[in-house]
């Protein structure tokens, strides 16, 4: 993903150290938002493959509209909230050598937000990309942990 030039956009990125596989169907499954992006949503419902309706915190109700493309690792998402007004998270996975990837998001600045607002929403997305990658790198942790507990009994004949 090519960095614009554009000031009112900012990229916002970070190491996660679980496998490509594991990570893209965590993040491009709408039914994990909730517990990675908190602050945003309380529920998601899915309607079908491509379309679910998410519930914020505070009620609120939105249109989810997922573009992915596993091969490229693009993880793109429209929300549509009442009225018609689209937010764009544009994010990629880039699985690293030696394992792990790194996840990106482009945080946007929409037409009539004032500096406070656009400097909260930067900071709102840093947090939200570190809040997700430690939701993650957790449960792959605690998936591995239990692998190896599983493995290390059947070794021992139990």
């Amino acid at each position: 993903m090519n960095r614009p030039e554009d000031p009112s956009t900012e990229l916002v990125s970070s190491q996660i150290g679980v496998p490509f596989a594991i990570l893209w169907d965590a993040l491009a499954d709408s039914a994990n938002f909730p517990r990675l992006y908190p602050r945003r949503f309380a529920r998601v419902q899915r309607l079908g493959p491509n379309f679910s309706v998410g519930i914020g915190p505070a009620g609120e109700r939105f249109a989810l509209r997922p573009n992915l493309c596993r091969e490229t690792g693009v993880i793109d998402v429209e929300l549509v909230v009442a009225g018609g007004e689209v937010e764009r998270w544009r994010s990629r996975l880039v699985p690293r050598p030696g394992g792990g990837c790194r996840y990106v998001r482009l945080a946007s600045r929409r037409a009539g937000v004032n500096d406070a607002a656009w400097e909260e929403h930067r900071r709102a997305v840093t947090a939200e990309v570190a809040h997700l990658r430690t939701v993650l790198e957790r449960e792959h942790a605690e998936r591995a942990a239990r692998g190896a507990i599983v493995r290390s009994g059947d070794r021992s004949g139990t």
